[in-house]
């Protein structure tokens, strides 16, 4: 009568030392024991409930620091991007200046298309600058925002750039846009994208080479391709 509700509360106790709150004691007693008992059970259910608490706030920040991870190997990813990009429009930019150098005796009229597409590298510049600045200032990393691209215009843009960089190379570049290609994308990621083709293509083209790309509408899809 005495000792075997003793062994049960200890039973109990020392499952709930192994944090097992599923068993509880019995409260039939009145007694000193019963008492004990109550005050098991109770503190059962506290340690049970401060356990849940705190098995979802681990989960929490279990959840916060993978995205912490998630956003600075985003971050990463962008820099390693940019700084890739970046080298492009300085070599265009070069490139222009080469050509308008060594064709001082041509009308400034004629060198314009060279002028002009140093302006745009600059400007692409610019951009890139202007992204990195925001990345450091916001937390959440760069949004990118979706809509209505004119690939045409986008592609049109790049290829302008590398008609220098070929030019200098010795390469043949020859490329066919058809006009008012539209997706849904991000201007900015899609000619990060022209340009890192390109890029490829000039970089793992052996000799003088010929490069090629062409854009064509393919139903609801463009069709980006570039070759050497």
């Amino acid at each position: 009568y005495v000792t075997r509700p003793v062994l049960r509360i200890s039973g109990v106790s020392r499952r709930m030392a192994q944090l097992d709150f599923s068993w509880k004691c019995k409260e039939g007693r009145t007694d000193e024991l019963g008492t004990l008992a109550h005050s098991l059970n109770e503190m059962s259910q506290r340690l049970s409930a401060s356990m849940a608490d705190l098995k979802s706030a681990n989960e929490k920040l279990q959840a916060d620091i993978e995205r912490e991870r998630a956003l600075e190997q985003a971050q990463l990813d962008f820099f390693s991007a940019v700084s890739h990009e970046l080298k492009t429009p300085l070599s265009v930019i070069l490139a222009n200046t080469e050509i308008i150098a060594s064709h001082q005796e041509e009308t400034v009229a004629s060198q314009m298309k060279w002028v002009e597409n140093t302006r745009a590298e600059a400007q692409r510049m610019a951009g890139l600058v202007a992204d990195l600045l925001f990345l450091a200032k916001n937390d959440d990393g760069l949004k990118v925002q979706m809509e209505d691209v004119n690939l045409s215009d986008c592609v049109g843009t790049i290829v302008l750039g590398y008609d220098a960089i070929f030019y200098e190379n010795k390469k043949d570049f020859a490329y066919q846009v058809d006009k008012d290609v539209y997706i849904v994308g991000n201007v900015g990621q899609l000619k990060q994208l022209t340009t890192i083709l390109l890029d490829n293509a000039n970089k793992y083209s052996k000799g003088s080479g010929n490069i090629t790309l062409s854009l064509t509408a393919n139903g609801k899809h463009a069709h980006l391709t570039v070759e050497n």
